[in-house]
């Protein structure tokens, strides 16, 4: 029979770069340490797949985001952090101690922050396709400011704030018709997106019937282009756009956003030769675009405010595997892993960066395919450079901190991993490994015929 060969799309390097890496990433003769632990620690302890975050990583790209802020835009900034990219409470705790506020697009974000004591008042609802009672379940958790993005919502919100006595800032979301360079899928801001309102009749009705609620009061504008963009001319021209579309606004209607919320989308590095976009880079490009979209706009500008959740996770993570068997003839190696824990590489044709865990695994290899267990040809999760690789070998993919977590599946019945956080050389349990009781608790095994 003829042998099939898959190709090897992209070739690994066997120096990788340390911008995948989190900064405390070491490795030594116990092979590759991670805030101070060992990583073959970690997976003898809690099994793999496991995943790790490095809560320092965390907080030292926040505190950077935050000077950039400082340094670049002149009229303040708030920073909300981006739960899809993650969703666990106790990563919504650390930022939010660190001084971010939270970005949600459902009640089950709202209520993991909340679980993990952050106030409906540091909270921020947005998104698309609202259930009926998803304004009221906000607003019951204390939440007070709501993104619209759509000329439907206003009236359900107006409604809902109206039954709990309350008054409710809002932001429209415009969408901006800019056309980013990253992954279909990823480009939010392109005409045509699902999301947000174009300029003309459907932006001007949303923003009169905002103002004309009595328990609604519009605020700004909020755009976001993307996600996973690595050019800050891309940002620049988010921030024309809403300079220019503010410009319209105070020019026809007198009324002047106190918030101009420009999203997030600044990209990490997947690939063996990506480059990591700085955040200082971003904000300046912000700031320039919004100058020159409203050129005569007041020496006060509206406050900005963005939306990172890829970039603060993203390199904060890395996923432990063990080999399960390889397969010589066709060039792969079977981790306990894949699709059910990183669904992006299937969804995004995403790239990521592995190797061996200990020393000597990776130098000197060849190129294997690295597969997944599910029962899907294409569950693969990249390409590795590996010498031997042998059965209960353990491989380390790096860049898991944004998505994994939020976007696994118990596809083939496969429990969700255990989450580590680790830091300075302490470890903590966030989420233990899902058990076979885990996964049949909202199941009925016998359903009886009892429905109407």
């Amino acid at each position: 029979m003829e042998q099939i060969s898959m190709p090897v799309d992209v070739p690994p390097t066997r120096h990788l770069p340390a911008t995948f890496r989190p900064a405390s990433a070491t490795s030594g003769a116990a092979g590759w340490q991670v805030g101070g632990n060992p990583l073959a620690g970690l997976a003898e302890a809690l099994g793999t797949p496991v995943w790790v975050i490095d809560t320092g990583e965390i907080r030292s790209r926040l505190r950077r985001l935050f000077a950039a802020c400082s340094a670049h835009w002149p009229s303040g900034a708030r920073i909300l952090f981006a739960s899809k990219a993650h969703g666990h409470p106790a990563i919504a705790r650390l930022l939010a101690d660190g001084g971010a506020d939270l970005e949600t697009v459902s009640i089950g974000e709202i209520e993991a922050a909340v679980a993990a004591g952050v106030g409906g008042d540091r909270i921020v609802l947005q998104g698309h396709g609202r259930a009926p009672d998803d304004h009221a379940r906000a607003l019951a958790h204390g939440v007070r400011r709501f993104h619209v993005d759509a000329c439907d919502e206003i009236a359900p919100l107006a409604e809902a704030a109206a039954s709990a006595g309350v008054s409710v800032e809002v932001l429209v979301r415009v969408l901006p018709g800019i056309t980013a360079d990253t992954h279909p899928a990823l480009a939010t801001g392109v005409a045509g997106s699902k999301f947000g309102l174009p300029e003309g009749p459907d932006l001007d009705q949303a923003v009169g019937a905002i103002r004309r609620a009595g328990n609604l009061k519009l605020i700004g504008l909020q755009l976001h282009t993307g996600s996973q963009i690595h050019d800050p001319e891309t940002f620049k021209a988010t921030g024309a756009v809403a300079g220019r579309i503010a410009a319209d606004l105070h020019r026809r209607t007198g009324w002047m956003p106190a918030v101009l919320d420009l999203g997030g989308g600044l990209a990490v590095p997947y690939g063996p030769d990506d480059a990591e976009p700085n955040p200082e880079a971003w904000i300046e490009a912000l700031a320039r675009g919004f100058a020159e979209g409203w050129p005569d706009a007041p020496a006060t500008w509206p406050q900005l405010v963005v939306e990172p959740g890829r970039w603060l996770v993203a390199t904060a993570g890395c996923t432990v595997y063990t080999i399960l068997s390889v397969k010589h003839a066709n060039g792969c190696v079977v981790v306990d892993g894949g699709l059910a824990d990183n669904p992006r590489v299937s969804l995004y044709e995403a790239n990521y960066v592995h190797e061996g865990l200990l020393p000597g695994q990776s130098e000197g290899g060849r190129a294997w395919r690295l597969v997944g267990r599910t029962c899907e040809e294409g569950d693969e999760l990249g390409t590795v450079m590996l010498r031997d690789p042998r059965p209960g070998d353990r491989i380390v993919g790096w860049v898991a901190g944004a998505y994994h977590y939020a976007m696994a599946s118990r596809y083939n019945r496969l429990p969700r991993p255990a989450l580590v956080l680790v830091e300075a050389g302490r470890r903590a349990l966030a989420s233990r490994r899902e058990r076979p009781a885990d996964l049949l608790a909202t199941e009925i095994p016998s359903p009886e015929w009892s429905l109407g």
